[in-house]
């Protein structure tokens, strides 16, 4: 468990943000641009440090754990991330293998394992000797969401991870962190999707300038006010998704 409490921070400006990600739960982090979305997430990561608030994971302070014992409990992708050496795929996800690299009873063989199966389960095993580089947009979103997932953290924080894919490997993608909540992991992830959100997470964050808006149950959250107070528009929500009809 990820708890967040009265996070701020500058640039851009989050104010007051509690939040918390829980084991076996899809937590969905909705907002228009700017929002504050990958600026908590980060900090969710222990990646940037707030300026005032209190962080925890699984009930101790984030400062208590060293930087490689929580690359092991937190798994973080962002959303534009880049490569610049000329690895293979298979080469690239096992990189996130990288903190358990000295860890007891991890092994080269264990290590193999887990980066064959989370390929497998992504769907890019047909891509292992391909060069990052060389791959698509939607090929190299799936080839990162692996190597996140060849950590075996016990969180995993996403940031967009569907954004450049088209709708088949998005209904995949987003099955996929479903699955991971099966095995008791706390999954975030920042969606612009709404439907996606509706249809897929369990509980919901909506943001507005810096700050928790509404939160809870997606059919609580995503309600035809919270959309227009939000993002300014008007919808129409449906038991089977939120319809866009006017803009104002």
């Amino acid at each position: 468990m990820i708890e967040a409490t009265s996070i701020c921070s500058a640039e851009p400006d989050l104010f007051g943000v509690d939040i918390n990600l829980e084991p076996g739960k899809l937590t969905g982090i909705v907002g228009p641009n700017g929002a504050g979305k990958t600026t908590l997430l980060k900090i969710l990561a222990g990646l940037t440090k707030p300026v005032s608030g209190e962080l925890n994971l699984n009930e101790q302070p984030f400062e208590l754990f060293q930087s490689l014992e929580r690359a092991r409990h937190i798994a973080y992708l962002e959303q534009y991330s880049f490569v610049h050496w000329p690895l293979d795929v298979w080469q690239l996800v096992k990189l996130g293998r990288y903190p358990h690299r000295d860890r007891p009873g991890n092994s080269p063989q264990i290590d193999t394992q887990v980066v064959n199966d989370v390929m497998q389960q992504v769907g890019i095993q047909d891509l292992s000797t391909r060069t990052f580089h060389s791959l698509s947009g939607g090929e190299r979103a799936r080839v990162l969401l692996a190597r996140a997932l060849a950590v075996q953290a016990d969180h995993l924080l996403v940031d967009e991870p569907i954004a450049s894919l088209d709708l088949k490997y998005q209904f995949e993608i987003m099955q996929l962190l479903v699955d991971q909540t099966n095995n008791n992991i706390c999954v975030g992830v920042i969606l612009h999707d709404l439907n996606l959100a509706l249809k897929y997470c369990n509980f919901i964050y909506l943001m507005d300038k810096g700050k928790v808006v509404s939160r809870g149950l997606p059919t609580q959250v995503l309600t035809q006010e919270n959309i227009k107070q939000t993002f300014d528009i008007d919808v129409k929500v449906h038991d089977t998704g939120i319809e866009i009809y006017s803009l104002r």
